[in-house]
């Protein structure tokens, strides 16, 4: 491994290039595209659960623009039932 004690996140990045070197080189082109078409599949999985979240954030966002534009014009018929008194 390489490793470097005093320096961890370089150890982290050697250590992950070191092992996709090592990958490459054993792996025949068969198993590297079956690697690489599943590790494909779970990013698109995770893209699609991002972009939900995305969708549902948006969504909280606009509920709360409606409420604030209900209590404004909740506010503004209370104000003009006062005056017209």
């Amino acid at each position: 491994m390489c490793l470097h004690a005093d320096e961890p996140k370089r150890a982290k990045a050697s250590t992950c290039f070191c092992v996709v070197w090592v990958i490459i080189i054993v792996m025949t082109a068969d198993e590297f595209t079956k690697l690489f078409n599943h590790m494909n599949k779970r990013f698109d999985k995770i893209d699609k659960v991002l972009e939900d979240k995305a969708s549902s954030a948006d969504l909280q966002r606009a509920l709360g623009l409606l409420d604030t534009l209900a209590k404004r014009q909740e506010i503004s018929d209370d104000e003009r039932l006062v005056m017209a008194h």
